[in-house]
């Protein structure tokens, strides 16, 4: 029972950490009944990949997170995918070495291209219609240096979902969404 509030508190209260990212995106279980299993990727294939930055603030067991990835179109598409995803969360530090991480936020996902979807414009709107998403972290750091894994699983539920529908469950969000897994190296700014 003392060891939580040890942990929580025995590192520093106040942190700031940025750097790049790189994420393979796995797709959903249909996905994996139509190849050989989860890993069966088209490893060649550029939109397989998602690249950006990600940006971590703590203040002691509270985490907010965003991480800014574009996805390369795909062979015949001429569409760059940008996502945006911004979660609120709690990050346990064990030993000052070691940080665990879970957060929840929207999705928000831009497309650039000729045959682009712009959304109806309306930012507040589309953040409200954007799946939620949840993510996992594991973050191990080395002095001002920060290595990162993380899961992401984005749902096809949204926060308009849940407040028009009584019946939405929690569960509901795992019906089909999307996987991706990832890394980070993360600079310590404070």
């Amino acid at each position: 029972l003392l060891v939580f509030p040890a942990a929580a508190f025995g590192s520093n209260l106040l942190g700031f950490r940025i750097g790049p990212t790189a994420m393979v995106n796995l797709g959903n279980s249909d996905d994996w009944e139509n190849r050989d299993g989860i890993f069966d990727l088209a490893w060649d294939d550029m939109s397989t990949y998602s690249f950006g930055a990600d940006a971590r603030f703590n203040f002691t067991l509270v985490e907010l997170t965003a991480l800014a990835q574009i996805t390369l179109p795909e062979d015949d598409s001429e569409v760059w995918h940008i996502d945006l995803l911004p979660t609120v969360g709690v990050a346990l530090p064990l030993a000052n070495v070691l940080r665990l991480g879970a957060g929840i936020g929207p999705n928000l996902n831009f497309s650039i291209g000729d045959d682009a979807d712009d959304g109806d414009g309306d930012a507040l709107e589309d953040a409200m219609n954007a799946s939620l998403s949840m993510r996992a972290n594991a973050d191990l750091s080395l002095g001002n240096i920060v290595l990162s894994v993380y899961g992401l699983l984005n749902s096809s539920t949204s926060f308009n979902d849940i407040a028009d529908d009584d019946d939405v469950k929690f569960m509901d969000m795992f019906k089909e969404p999307n996987f991706g897994m990832g890394a980070s190296v993360l600079f310590s700014i404070f």
